[in-house]
């Protein structure tokens, strides 16, 4: 890596806050991957082990959770994408890809504006163009409506939402994100790059005919990959996503 980039410290770790672990292996393109609301890096674990070599995974580390609990969350899209672009800019040595789920996915989206070269692919998951607010916002919800909010969703463990001390760690981090999503629409900019749109059929947050709409946001092709699955297919169905980007990457 030269000065531009994220210097290795010992054990494998960087400088870097936001992405302080290098990849498992050295491949020929970066795999950037940003996790829904409330979610953390730790989502994206596996994937190393099935995108294979040719894909270097890294996974963002946001403020205010896991490495970064002691972090102050950032609510803000404009300050969340220009630091994130930051840091992405600290890593990229070679082609990069983008993927982001649900709140993951505007968030990346909006990084794009801030990079000197566009990616490779973007692999919006879960999530409608960002060209209208939330049709239904959490961000102002006091605790027990963002409770029950969340209880209607899939993707939130039931042990988590009925144990006290585990929702309450949790509760902070998806409101934050809420308010980070909420109320962020941008201007109908598109991409100089392809989409490839994971869509669950059965997601009632993200309906899969919502996220077709990425088609409209790109001066190149559009790939709609449609999961059987609930607002948490990139749990349940991580392998078909994996396959998906690896056709694309490998």
């Amino acid at each position: 890596m030269d000065k531009t980039q994220a210097e290795t410290v010992r054990g494998g770790r960087t400088t870097n806050p936001w992405f302080p672990h290098l990849p498992r292996q050295r491949g020929r393109t970066m795999l950037f991957c940003l996790p829904p609301a409330g979610g953390g890096a730790s989502l994206f674990r596996n994937w190393g082990k099935r995108l294979g070599p040719d894909i270097e995974v890294w996974p963002a580390h946001l403020p205010g959770r896991e490495t970064r609990i002691n972090d102050p969350f950032i609510t803000d899209m404009a300050v969340m994408s220009r630091e994130l672009a930051a840091a992405m800019r600290q890593c990229t040595e070679k082609p990069y890809a983008i993927f982001g789920h649900s709140m993951g996915a505007i968030v990346g989206f909006a990084a794009m504006a801030h990079l000197p070269t566009p990616p490779v692919r973007f692999f919006p998951s879960g999530m409608w163009p960002p060209d209208r607010p939330s049709p239904d916002p959490w961000g102002h919800l006091n605790d027990a409506e963002l409770t029950e909010r969340l209880r209607k969703l899939d993707g939130f463990p039931k042990v988590v939402l009925d144990t006290p001390e585990m929702r309450e760690m949790l509760l902070p981090v998806v409101r934050a994100d809420a308010l980070l999503a909420d109320e962020w629409v941008t201007p109908a900019i598109k991409v100089n790059c392809p989409i490839t749109a994971f869509g669950g059929q059965r997601d009632t947050l993200a309906p899969a005919a919502d996220v077709h709409r990425w088609a409209e946001w790109t001066v190149m092709d559009m790939e709609p990959v449609d999961v059987d699955g609930g607002h948490d297919f990139i749990a349940t169905h991580e392998e078909q996503i994996c396959a998906t980007i690896r056709r694309h990457l490998g």
